[in-house]
């Protein structure tokens, strides 16, 4: 058995909404009725500064450094008067050889990284695992085939020493 509740008309609920808005006036003002003020707009900002009437726009002009001349070593060859490269049936392969002391330089993943990134083939030589190993024949046949394009030191002043003065 269900019982039903009795609805009431919709003009009673419109009423009973009008009454509670007159209500929360009347008692939040007093029966007056006020204005929210707003907070003041932001000061207006100054004007850009007048550039100087001899400012010269472009890059500016670099220091000059003072270095020392450059000296030519004893043995440079003179100067080539050739306009003409000379034809040459020498073969050089695109590859770099990059030449690590120990492996262990924090460096030496990044050189390799960027040559797999660039698609350019390497060949690692670590010195402490051949000492004594850089011999010509590693980077030529002695002819006319160049085994590198390039080389790649993992630092700048790559050498090893075993302890011995030999």
């Amino acid at each position: 058995m269900t019982t039903q509740i009795p609805r009431r008309p919709a003009r009673s609920a419109r009423t009973f909404a009008l009454l509670l808005a007159a209500l929360a006036v009347a008692h939040i003002g007093h029966g007056e009725v006020r204005a929210q003020l707003l907070p003041p707009p932001p000061p207006l900002p100054l004007p850009l500064p007048i550039p100087p009437p001899d400012l010269r726009l472009g890059p500016p002009q670099l220091p000059r450094i003072p270095s020392l001349p450059q000296v030519l070593p004893g043995n440079a060859p003179g100067p080539s008067h050739s306009a003409v490269l000379p034809a040459t049936s020498a073969i050089l392969d695109t590859k770099l050889l990059i030449i690590s002391a120990d492996g262990s330089e924090p460096v030496l993943a990044a050189i390799q990284k960027a040559a797999e990134y660039a698609g350019i083939p390497y060949t690692l030589y670590v010195a402490s695992r051949a000492p004594g190993g850089f011999v010509p024949a590693i980077l030529s046949d002695g002819n006319r085939h160049a085994y590198y394009q390039g080389i790649v030191l993992t630092t700048g002043t790559l050498a090893r020493f075993d302890g011995t003065s030999r």
